[in-house]
């Protein structure tokens, strides 16, 4: 795992989610970024299986506290964004189990 410089927000990329800067790279001059919720649960020791992604239970992308994050099988994600969709955009309440 990188080193992380710090968990504030550094930047947001072009889908929402909040990029932190990680270790220093002298040989391209500048830091790598990652993404802060996946460093946020990877640090508790948590694993994400193969064809699994990590939810954001509230909706809220730049929400990267461990309690609001939950993985979940590629397929089940896209089924709950798919009825959000059909709810007019608005996440039904995930129970986090």
């Amino acid at each position: 795992m990188a080193i992380i410089m710090s968990l504030a927000p550094k930047y947001k990329n072009k889908s929402g989610y909040v990029m932190i800067a990680s270790k220093y790279s002298p040989e391209i001059g500048y830091y790598n970024f990652i993404l802060r919720y996946k460093y946020v649960y990877q640090q508790a020791n948590r694993e994400v299986p193969e064809g699994w992604v990590i939810h954001h239970i509230n909706g809220k992308k730049d929400d990267d506290r461990l309690e609001n994050l939950i993985a979940m099988s590629a397929g089940e994600h896209r089924e709950l964004h798919k009825k959000a969709m059909e709810n007019h955009n608005t996440l039904l309440p995930l129970e986090k189990g």
